[in-house]
This record gives structure tokens, sequence and C-alpha cells, in this order.
């Protein structure tokens, strides 16, 4: 392959997002020399194409002839996706660049209750090894986050020898373990499947797990068990942890337009690499990101549709205490379609979620996991408010009922308008095992069932 000049790829890798992922160096012939990982790929990448560097690193960038990249869309994807291909290539810098500790393994010893450990190299012991990973910190955060997030046992006590034998540690209270160390607490059967998911993430098999969590959610649906022993707790936690996308998260949107702009939340379609709208009719269609507004939660969908029934926009400043309001949604990802009828419970409620102060309205209307994105409406059926949020219980612990959020619908008004006036958002390089569907609720459905709420 032709050698591109340093001023070439400096210039190529000032091309290059601000993701993360994995660059791959190629020398003349087109052979692997290097893979590294980065949490921005444009700032990791051009700094071997500038300055001065070590001996080591400057002899390595002497040969660089050309990169590649693989975009992804967290820090631990790029560190999995790293092993995999160092593994594979075998790269002759990666082995002369590497510490005197060498690359980092995830240990998983035997037994009925085995435990992860990080270890410097593999043995002829019985145990499992993954790895080897490109950063021994890095590493440990990721295992300390798949333990935290599966809520498996981090501390001494070993098991069944310790069952029974004391009280359970800060981590159990801290919601962190599951408290296996209890006569009452998970089983071995448990304990396994848990280390099985975990296995599944350190080998970089997305999909199986995400098989296997989707069949245990739905099962739990069909038997109408929404409280199923951390399904989904594991999900969200390892998808927060992580910052990986295990499932397609099903949520809501409201019809604006005929010829399909939908609203919905951000948080709805965050890290998203395709957007699936479904009709109440069962109709599908594929959804472009038009913008977004992450301060006020708010993203504008395009489908190719014509002649939707869009919502008729209120005026939420009218609003009054009292007031009755309906709910539509997709609750727990599987209900779609679902209302739930309340009064405006407070107006101008300062609320702060994932460290975004919001001023919401608060409605007694059942708000559930699956809500987000769908509408508030009115007694005349006009939209007054996007469900947001939901509290679950206060500062101390306690559970709180029946108190949902959603964003007035006048506070965002001009956003929406402005969001559809600018245009497609271009840049967002997401690559993600899982999808994202959306269930769209109208207000045709709304008006049919109106005369039967009141």
């Amino acid at each position: 392959m032709e050698k591109l000049r340093p001023e070439q790829l400096r210039e190529k890798a000032n091309m290059l997002p601000l993701l993360p992922g994995v660059y791959i160096m190629l020398d003349e012939h087109g052979e692997v020399i290097y893979i590294g990982k980065a949490k921005a790929l444009k700032n990791r990448v051009t700094s071997y194409f500038r300055g001065e560097h070590l001996p080591k690193v400057a002899a390595m960038v002497a040969h660089v002839a050309d990169f590649n990249v693989i975009v992804v869309q967290s820090e631990f994807e790029a560190l999995v996706l790293e092993n995999s291909l160092i593994k594979l290539h075998k790269p002759k810098y990666n082995i002369l660049l590497k510490d005197d500790k060498g690359y980092p393994f995830v240990r998983l010893d035997s037994g009925d209750y085995p435990r992860f450990t990080l270890v410097n190299r593999t043995a002829d012991d019985g145990a499992k090894y993954y790895g080897p990973f490109g950063g021994r910190h890095e590493t440990r955060l990721a295992l300390d986050a798949v333990c935290a997030a599966l809520r498996l046992p981090t501390c001494s006590r070993r098991f069944p020898r310790d069952i029974g034998k004391e009280r359970p540690c800060l981590n159990f209270h801290m919601g962190r373990c599951d408290g296996f160390c209890r006569p009452d607490g998970p089983g071995q059967a448990e304990y396994q499947a848990r280390i099985r998911q975990a296995v599944r993430i350190f080998s970089g098999h997305y999909r199986q797990l995400t098989a296997e969590l989707q069949q245990e959610m739905e099962q739990a649906a069909e038997e109408l068990n929404f409280t199923q022993s951390g399904v989904s707790h594991a999900v969200q936690a390892l998808e927060d942890e992580l910052g990986i996308t295990l499932l397609s998260r099903n949520r809501g949107g409201v019809v604006l337009t005929a010829d399909g702009y939908i609203l919905t939340n951000y948080h709805v379609i965050k890290g998203a690499q395709q957007i699936t709208v479904t009709a109440n009719d069962g109709s599908t269609y594929a959804a472009t990101l038009v913008g977004t507004d992450e301060d006020n939660d708010i993203a504008v969908l395009k489908v190719d549709a014509k002649d939707l029934t869009p919502a008729i926009l209120g005026d939420s400043d009218t609003l009054k205490v009292g007031d009755a309001v309906l709910a539509i949604g997709n609750p727990l990802g599987t209900l779609s379609g679902t209302v739930t009828d309340g009064i405006v419970s407070a107006l101008e409620r300062q609320v702060t979620i994932d460290g975004n102060n919001m001023t919401l309205l608060q409605t007694s209307a059942a708000v559930n996991p699956g809500n987000s994105g769908g509408g508030l409406f009115n007694a005349s059926g006009e939209l007054i408010g996007i469900v947001n949020a939901k509290s679950t219980s206060d500062s101390s612990g306690n559970a709180v009922d029946n108190i949902g959020f959603a964003i007035p619908i006048n506070s965002v008004k001009t956003i929406i308008e402005d969001l559809i006036s600018h245009g497609y958002v271009t840049g967002q390089i997401i690559n993600v095992d899982g999808g994202l569907n959306s269930h769209v609720s109208t207000v045709a459905q709304f008006r049919e069932m109106k005369s039967r709420t009141w």
C-alpha cells in the first residue's frame, strides 16, 4: 500500500470523531503493527502524529503507512474489542510496548460459586481466563462494574461455606450485591446464571446476553411478573455502568405532524443506532433522528409516512392543580397503548434528573418504566406534556406512589420548531448491537376512549 506522508496521516486523524473506539496501525505492506483503544479517537490518534515520543513509540510511528478505526459505543466496548483484535492479529508493537506486568487477564476459578479476579498471566490450573485486556486500571474498573451491575459478591466470603454465618456486608445494603451469604438469599443456580452473563460480557458476546435477557423479560411480562428477580435492574445497571446497549428500549412518542414528525424524550433515543417506530395499528417505520435537546430531554424523529393523526398541542400554561389528565404510553416496554388517568397534582415542580434541573408538571396518573416519551393529555384531548420521569422513593428510601412528571409542552414548543427547521443532525456515529423501538400513541386512540373515561 502507498505510505501516507506524516501531514496526510495528521490530516486524516483530525477528521476522526471524538468518540470511543479502536485504532489499527498498518505498515506499508498492509500488516497490522499496533492496535489501541481510545476514549476519544481524534485526540488519541492525532497524538501519534505530532510532537516527540519515547523511542519505542517513535519506532512504531515511523512504520505507520495508514490506519483504520472502529467506532464503538463505550470505553468498555473498546476495551473488549481491542483485546479480541490483539489476539487475532498479534501486532508486533503491542508486544514491544507493553509494560513489565504484561496485559491483564480476568480469571474465573472453578467450583459451585466461582469468583473473578484480575491476574497478570494465565496458568494451567483448571480456571478460565478472559483477555488479555489492554489496561490494568480500565480492566479493574470494568470488572468491578460488571460485578456490581449483576450484584455478584466481591467480598472475601466463600460459598457455600459461609452462608448464614454472618450478617450481609455493606455491599448488600448498598445494593451492589444480592446477599448470597444469606440463608434465604439467591441460590447456587441464580449465582451461576449471573456468572454466565458476566462471562458473555467479558467475551464480547453481547448478542447472546441480549437474547437471554430479552427472553427472561418477555417471560416475566407474559406472567405479569414485573418485579421478577433483578432482570430489569441488571439490564439498566449494565447499560449505565458500562455504556453498552443490551436490549432494545421500547418507549413512547407522540405524532406531531401528519407527514411523520414525532416527539419523544432525548433519554429514550440516546445511544441508539437505529430507531423503529411502531404505531398502534402495528405499522412500523424506520425513523431518522432530526434533532435533540439534552438539557430539556427532547428529541424529534422523522418517519416516511403520510396521513398520520397528529396530536393537537394544548396550552400547558392554563393548567391548574386538580385538572384531569391522561397519560398514554408503553409501560414496561410491553404494554403499548396503555392509558392511565389522574390529575395535575403540582405545577412548576423543580426536579433534578441525572444532574439536570428541570421544571416539570407533576401528575397522579400512573407512570411506569416504558412510559417515557408518551403524551400527557388534558380533558379536551390536547397534548399538554411529555412524560419523562416518576418518583419511586424519597431521600430516605421510603416508597412513594402516584408521583409522575411531564415536560410542559409550552416550555418546548419553540425548541421543537427549531429542531424541525434546522433539519437532520449529522455526526452521531454509534455502533451498538441493539436498536430501539418507539411505540407511538396518537390522539386518535385518545379520542376513541375519551368518552369511556369521563
